[in-house]
Order: structure tokens, then sequence, then C-alpha cells
């Protein structure tokens, strides 16, 4: 998605985004693959919020897959689990032999604005690159939550920071991280 595709007023830039709608309506635990495919994101004419510009994919409840050597490539975030009340209480991000690049935040940002837990999934060669250094931040959207964020590494290349922002994420309980090395 580029500046050229969105109206000049626009202030909402996200590739793909699983989100309810105005309403609340809609599937309670949607599902996104994406597969053989490069999705490119620039920046909303107007921005408002940053978890809504240059987001390359918005997780806001269900499952998002991106596998087979796809590329989610972002002006702003790579990846924002930005969890809302849902009657899973989970959100899911699957990476698979596939790149996620953001250009000048974290590869993945877990913004929670309601208790949930993320489960994060990078495998099978598959990159994170964060434009800030942190291949995953954590932080609250608003009020009081209480997140998990359980990290699974299986043969994956990666080199960035972990970051627990305390001031944003007072209440986040715990971020587990799991590696598999392959030999």
């Amino acid at each position: 998605m580029t500046t050229a595709g969105l109206a000049p007023g626009e202030r909402l830039s996200v590739g793909v985004d699983l989100a309810g709608s105005a309403a609340g309506f809609g599937v309670a635990s949607p599902r996104a693959t994406i597969n053989v495919t490069t999705i490119y994101v620039e920046d909303a004419p107007v921005a408002s919020r940053d978890v809504g510009n240059g987001v390359g994919v918005r997780i806001q409840f269900g499952q998002m897959d991106i596998v087979n050597g796809s590329r989610v490539d972002a002006s702003n975030i790579g990846a924002v689990l930005w969890g809302e009340v849902n009657p899973d209480q989970r959100i899911r991000l699957n990476i698979d032999n596939s790149t996620l690049q953001s250009g000048r935040g974290a590869a993945i940002r877990v913004n929670a604005a309601a208790d949930n837990t993320c489960d994060i999934t990078v495998a099978n060669g598959a990159q994170l690159i964060g434009g800030d250094g942190n291949l995953l931040l954590v932080g609250r959207d608003i009020g009081l939550v209480n997140t998990r964020t359980d990290v699974n590494v299986d043969d994956a290349r990666l080199a960035g920071n972990i970051t627990f922002e305390p001031t944003n994420a007072p209440t986040a309980k715990t971020a587990n991280l799991s590696v598999a090395y392959k030999w």
C-alpha cells in the first residue's frame, strides 16, 4: 500500500487488519494467511496513531500466519498485536520461512487494550527486522490490562532487542521466550 493508493485525508494505513466492525460484529476468532506474498505499507498522509499508521499487519483478535517466503515490509511497525476483548482471549502470530520488517518501529509490537495471551512463533528461517532495533516491544494501549506474551523461536534468524516497557506495561504478566536450536 503506497500513499498513491490512499485518499489525501486518510488516517489509517494497515496492510492486513484482523479487526471487528464498529458495531462489534464479525467472526469471533478470525484467521488470515499471507502465503507467498509481499506486502509493502507506507505511512498514511494524515497519520493519527502509530498503531494504525504504516503497519504491515494488525491483529486485534484471531490468528495471522505469514508463510512460505512471504515478506511484510512496513514503514512503521511490522506487526501490531493490539489485543481487544475477544472470547478466545488469544492472539496468534506465526511467521514461518518469511520476513517481517519495520522501517522505524519494532518488528512486532504487543499493544494490549484488553486481557489477552499473545502467542508468537518465528520458525524455519524466518527473519524479524526492527527499524528501531526491537524485534519485540511489549506495552499497553490504555488502562490496566493483564497480558501474557509467549514467543517460540525455532530455527530463525534474529538479531535485536526484546523490550518490555515497564511504564507502558505495568500489569503485563510475563514474557516467555522459548528457543530451539538446530545443529
